[in-house]
């Protein structure tokens, strides 16, 4: 057996107005056939048969592999981070949020997720300034930014973040 098969159970869940991800780990099993008869007895089960069966997710995994090699942050550390996002795309874009009003503003608040989720993967300033463009030029398609604008709150995100 090279391989394994982790079954999982997740879905967003709104607590206090936030979402937040909820997860479960059903197993790990030698198969994928037998991770799916799993999900074929569970998905009646009291909880799970309140979601849709997409929910339930099989990953594959080679065995013997690291698997989580890029660290890990703390969820105060998220929202430290959401907060220097949001000052600096305030910046870029010329508006004026608190970080709790740019949580309610979904096109916003998506649009942190977005650059958050990329921020730690990044091996430069220019990655992630193109990361950004692509991202407001979706989201802010009224609002253009040029490639040198980007790039200076790519350099100001990673300074703060690195710094902190």
């Amino acid at each position: 057996m090279d391989k394994i098969y982790l079954l999982q159970h997740s879905y967003e869940k709104k607590y206090k107005g936030e979402l937040f991800d909820e997860t479960k780990t059903i197993g790990i099993y030698s198969t994928k056939e037998k991770a799916e008869e799993v999900v074929q007895r569970y998905k009646n089960i009291v909880g799970f048969k309140n979601h849709p069966v997409d929910c339930f997710y099989i990953s594959e995994y080679p065995i013997d592999k690291d698997h989580w090699s890029e660290g890990f942050v703390y969820f105060e550390d998220i929202e430290a981070d959401f907060e220097t996002l949001t000052l600096c795309l305030n910046e870029l874009l010329g508006f004026d949020m608190t970080v709790e009003e740019s949580w309610k503003d979904d096109n916003y608040y998506q649009t942190l997720r977005e650059v958050n989720k990329k921020v730690y993967r990044v091996k430069g300033a220019e990655e992630l300034a193109a990361h950004i463009s692509s991202v407001l030029s979706l989201r802010f398609k009224d609002n253009p930014k040029t490639a040198d604008e980007c790039l200076n709150v790519a350099t100001k995100i990673l300074e703060s973040l690195i710094l902190r």
